[in-house]
């Protein structure tokens, strides 16, 4: 914890501090924040980017990543989708947002630790389309994003981030940088791979048909 908490201020502090030339960031972002807030933004991915990877550096990144939305001055739900159109009432400081989330992850941090010396957890992290080494009957506890069947688009709910971080540049780069690697659980985002349906269906993942009793012609039907 006193590692991340250091690390999180002098991130804080060499923001503060900088004046290069900002990034040229989407006309989303410009769209969704106000005031100084693209600017401070702006500074503290540099100085995030000039820290070195080490134990606190993943925290100081999702301690940024975190106040992405609650400095939008746009309609925006915790990882929903950004709506640059409905304003907010409440918009944080991008600095006090960033020195408050601090806080508030160090608080956590010490609440856990207060609860027992050591962690007893084992946490896996594992491909559900590849071939399991898992014993049966040794987990307690799955993660998984549902998924939502419908409507759900997982790449634009997170288009706001990835256009701070400098992944995509527009609406275009949703399709080719991002929902290739997704779980496409939305029916809108798969109608044109209608042809490689049957493809899919040879995936492992799949029961097979002879156990189901479920033939490829009845599915056609």
């Amino acid at each position: 914890m006193a590692q991340f908490r250091r690390r999180a201020c002098e991130v804080l502090e060499t923001a503060k501090q900088c004046d290069r030339e900002l990034y040229t960031y989407p006309a989303l972002i410009y769209k969704s924040y106000n005031k100084n807030n693209p600017e401070k933004i702006d500074y503290l991915r540099k100085a995030l980017e000039g820290v070195k990877v080490e134990t606190a550096y993943d925290l100081t990144w999702m301690n940024f990543v975190s106040i992405l939305r609650s400095t939008s001055c746009a309609g925006t739900a915790t990882w929903q989708y950004v709506l640059p159109n409905k304003g907010k009432m409440k918009v944080a400081d991008t600095f006090s947002a960033f020195q408050q989330q601090t806080e508030r992850m160090c608080e956590d941090m010490l609440y856990m630790q207060s609860c027992r010396p050591s962690s007893k957890a084992s946490l896996l992290l594992h491909d559900a389309r590849k071939k399991s080494v898992i014993r049966e009957n040794s987990i307690d506890l799955i993660i998984t994003s549902p998924p939502y069947a419908n409507n759900y688009d997982y790449g634009d709910a997170t288009r706001l981030e990835l256009s701070v971080l400098g992944e995509i540049i527009g609406w275009g780069d949703l399709q080719k940088k991002v929902r290739m690697g997704l779980v496409r659980s939305c029916s809108q985002m798969v109608s044109g791979e209608r042809k490689q349906t049957f493809s899919y269906l040879e995936s492992p993942l799949r029961q097979d048909s002879e156990s189901t009793g479920l033939k490829r012609q009845e599915i056609e039907t």
